[in-house]
């Protein structure tokens, strides 16, 4: 059974990301008719021995291949390490005393993602060894 809640904004929509190597970004689109408004990404890096100071980061593309944003990079997460990032367009004063183990938080503007453009998540500096997963949380307005 899956639910889904609907605001005046949206549908509340989570994006696994599966299980994706370190030097291959992972992008998303809304699709026809849709557009997405981001809350959040959050992912977990794991790096491998290759000294190397990895740098997450999201781009926004349009439909033209255009950069349109790029955010702050999050890190670095260095070699043979787990970490955790946040990149959050709200308020997020929970840290790592509060029980809550983002290494790194790094602000983004609520992005209005249309249906032909490309948001992904890239990890400046990753090789194939690394491997981040995650969730990208966003509100779905319309859809086919």
């Amino acid at each position: 059974m899956s639910l889904s809640l609907t605001f005046p904004g949206g549908q509340v929509k989570d994006i696994e990301i599966t299980a994706t190597a370190g030097n291959d970004p992972f992008p998303i689109t809304p699709g026809d008719y849709t557009t997405y408004i981001l809350e959040y990404v959050r992912l977990s890096l794991t790096t491998d021995g290759t000294v190397a100071n990895r740098l997450p980061y999201l781009q926004l593309e349009n439909s033209s291949g255009d950069r349109v944003f790029t955010s702050y990079w999050a890190g670095p997460t260095t070699a043979g390490v787990t970490y955790t990032t946040l990149f959050s367009s709200g308020f997020n004063a929970v840290g790592a005393g509060y029980g809550v183990f983002e290494n790194f938080q790094a602000p983004i503007p609520q992005l209005i993602i249309k249906s032909d453009d490309v948001l992904s998540v890239v990890i400046y500096a990753g090789v194939a060894g690394d491997s981040y997963t995650g969730n990208i949380r966003v509100r779905a307005i319309g859809g086919a």
